[in-house]
């Protein structure tokens, strides 16, 4: 509905109101009057005073945070504006788009610097950075994310056919999407494989939120509360790595995965790599050695790293074209749910045993069994569809794009069989988007349709 360059932009604007927020309130904490009572905050702003409970200013915070999640949301899927423009480096576009989290790594180490050589407080430079996002990339995102208009002017070029302007009209639509999505997701052939990859990808990902929001008090406990080593922190040096791998490594493997022939492709190869990945964490977490830490840190972020793009991956060998979005979306809320639920037992691990070393290899232990497992399962099992489910729906739509009503008139017209035509039709590779398109507007094609009503 928006298209690519006025969702970044919105995006970007969003960005920026959640960091006023936050600096908005951190500034008001600034002030805190010693001899407050009652449990509230005063604030001594401008010679008035300004009374703050806890409560509100909990509330302020979470405002705050989720209008950066929610900016950050938009500027992320603005990068779907390039599908057309890049056609056969989807998978490169997806990995971009995993990698503003990870290149986001480096705010915090960027935000202190600024602050040590400046002299400013974190809630100017907060404000500051607000004023870049609005300006700056903002206008960055204006002058070089597409428009719709240049997306579909593309896919007409790509596909050599337009596409529909919009794919979902209103709440009857998105209904629409949300039933379809269930029914691929609860399909009787795999839906115990997507309950089993859903708790397998939560447990892996336990590992790298201890790193992500935990690493200092667990390097403390590792190394004794000593700083010695390379003298760097297990967070800033966690935050320097992840956000490497953001430039280098998550585009590198978005190229490689474009190789594949089939969304599946490559898979298993990921999830053995995950399973080295959280074994070498397992094994080495507890050494107090700085370079095995950064060795561990390695892994870690490359597990964080293969993971988001394997679930994009493994959302697109289930969908038909039409619905990876909001198949992708579920998945990713199913996986968030289980992975909070985890989360929420590793915080309650470290609030009993009063260490962060312990909960972390319980969890990568269980998380390198789980994916080990894993492994085997899908190497056994072969739970992987050749094509993308297709619904009855789905494929009534195909038909019509032959200009019949069944899809065995469907594939007389395209002149194939009728499960040749359902893989091609249900692949999201581009190449075979314009293949089906120029068979349904080949000469043939209008003769065998001709041939189909005079029946």
């Amino acid at each position: 509905i928006l298209g690519g360059r006025k969702c970044a932009t919105l995006g970007c604007a969003i960005l920026s109101v959640g960091f006023g927020i936050l600096a908005v309130l951190l500034r008001l904490l600034g002030g805190v009057d010693d001899h407050t009572t009652n449990n509230d905050v005063s604030i001594n702003g401008g010679g008035g005073g300004i009374m703050i409970k806890p409560s509100v200013e909990t509330i302020l915070f979470a405002m705050g945070v989720l209008t950066c999640d929610i900016g950050s949301f938009f500027v992320n899927v603005a990068f779907y504006g390039f599908l057309f423009h890049l056609p056969t480096k989807q998978a490169l576009i997806l990995a971009l788009s995993n990698s503003c989290f990870s290149c986001a790594s480096f705010l915090p180490i960027v935000v202190s610097g600024f602050m040590d050589v400046s002299g400013y407080t974190l809630p100017s430079v907060l404000l500051m950075y607000g004023v870049v996002i609005l300006i700056g990339s903002g206008g960055v995102c204006w002058l070089t994310v597409p428009s719709l208009e240049e997306y579909h002017s593309n896919a007409l070029v790509v596909l050599g056919l337009p596409i529909p302007r919009r794919t979902v009209k209103g709440w009857k639509g998105m209904k629409k999407q949300l039933v379809g999505a269930k029914k691929v997701l609860t399909h009787p052939n795999h839906a115990i494989f997507h309950k089993i990859s859903m708790c397998v990808m939560a447990m892996g990902w336990t590992p790298a939120f201890v790193y992500m929001s935990m690493a200092d008090p667990l390097g403390q406990e590792i190394f004794g509360g000593e700083g010695g080593g390379i003298g760097l922190s297990l967070g800033v040096s966690f935050l320097k790595i992840n956000t490497l791998f953001g430039f280098l490594v998550g585009p590198a493997c978005g190229v490689l995965v474009d190789k594949f022939q089939h969304p599946s492709d490559g898979l298993i190869e990921i999830c053995m790599l995950m399973t080295v990945s959280l074994a070498v964490v397992t094994l080495l977490c507890g050494v107090a050695n700085w370079m095995v830490q950064i060795v561990v840190l390695i892994f870690v972020c490359i597990s964080q790293t293969i993971q988001l793009l394997f679930v994009m991956r493994y959302a697109v060998s289930f969908a038909y074209p039409n619905r990876i979005g909001v198949i992708t979306g579920a998945f990713i809320f199913i996986f968030g749910i289980l992975s909070l639920v985890l989360i929420l037992l590793v915080s309650l691990t470290i609030a009993i045993t009063k260490s962060y070393l312990f909960p972390i290899r319980v969890a990568s232990t269980i998380g390198t069994v789980a994916w080990a497992a894993y492994v085997v399962y899908i190497k056994r099992a072969q739970p992987f569809p050749t094509s993308p489910i297709l619904l009855p729906e789905d494929e009534i739509a195909i038909a019509k794009n032959f200009g019949v009503s069944t899809i065995e008139d469907a594939a007389y017209v395209a002149n194939m069989s009728p499960d040749a035509l359902l893989k091609l039709s249900a692949s999201s590779k581009v190449a075979d988007l314009r293949r089906l398109s120029d068979i349904a507007l080949s000469g043939g094609a209008c003769e065998r349709i001709l041939h189909v009503a005079r029946r």
